[in-house]
């Protein structure tokens, strides 16, 4: 998914741990992926098994 809206596709991921955070890495381009789980406020929310794509901004894309 684009969470950001610069047309690039970002990455979260989940642990099958509930006591491992979610992560969110945000594609920069040529510089890779930086991780900003802290910023959008991942560190906070548990793991889980189950992630499901939507549709953020309401755009007809996921």
């Amino acid at each position: 998914d684009d969470l950001d809206g610069d047309h690039d596709l970002d990455i979260v991921v989940s642990s099958w741990d509930m006591s491992v955070p979610m992560r969110y890495f945000e594609n920069a381009g040529a510089e890779g992926f930086r991780d900003r789980s802290r910023e959008a406020g991942f560190s906070k929310l548990p793991g889980g098994l189950n992630l499901v794509p939507a549709d953020y901004d309401n755009d007809g894309d996921l």
